[in-house]
């Protein structure tokens, strides 16, 4: 299927229901402008005005074989513009924009679940430094009144497992 693109000209061409129902008509067969005045019920001098717009936007174009009537019709573009899209194509379209809505809404709540996730893990990880460092403290006034050594190994303890549980949470 062609694509057909669209400028500011031809939108202004079919803002008109004069213009559409002209090109609705001509879609049917080729027409003369008096027939088009008869069928639109509208003057010829009306009708011709409006052709002049269709075809500056290169939808319609006048067909002159040297005879005494001039017939219109509908160029390539006018009518790519009419073509009616096949029903499949419609459902088709729509059944990509619903799987793509879904995954869309999918990857939200991950987010948003991954994002909680993450929250609560670096609350326990708080609290569990917090628990440690509680037990080094107390380690601490334990081992003052023994040893040294014990001392230095609890406060480097405290300090490995605090580093990992905040690297941990931060992930």
């Amino acid at each position: 299927m062609a694509t057909i693109v669209i400028s500011g000209e031809d939108f202004k061409a079919l803002a008109s229901k004069t213009r559409t129902g002209i090109i609705k008509l001509l879609r049917e067969r080729n027409y003369t402008l008096s027939e088009l005045s008869q069928k639109m019920q509208l003057s010829s001098p009306t009708i011709k005005q409006h052709l002049e717009i269709l075809g500056s936007a290169g939808l319609i174009e006048q067909i002159d074989d040297g005879r005494k009537w001039k017939y219109y019709s509908l160029t390539r573009k006018g009518k790519g513009i009419l073509q009616e899209q096949p029903a499949m194509q419609f459902v088709i379209m729509l059944g990509i924009t619903t799987i793509a809505l879904i995954a869309l809404m999918l990857s939200i709540i991950a987010t948003t679940q991954q994002a909680v996730s993450i929250q609560e893990q670096a609350e326990i990880a708080k609290a569990t430094a917090a628990t440690i460092q509680e037990v080094g403290e107390q380690a601490i006034e334990t081992t003052e009144k023994k040893d040294n050594s014990l001392l230095v190994i609890a406060i480097v303890i405290v300090a490995i497992i605090e580093g990992y549980l905040i690297a941990r949470a931060t992930r």
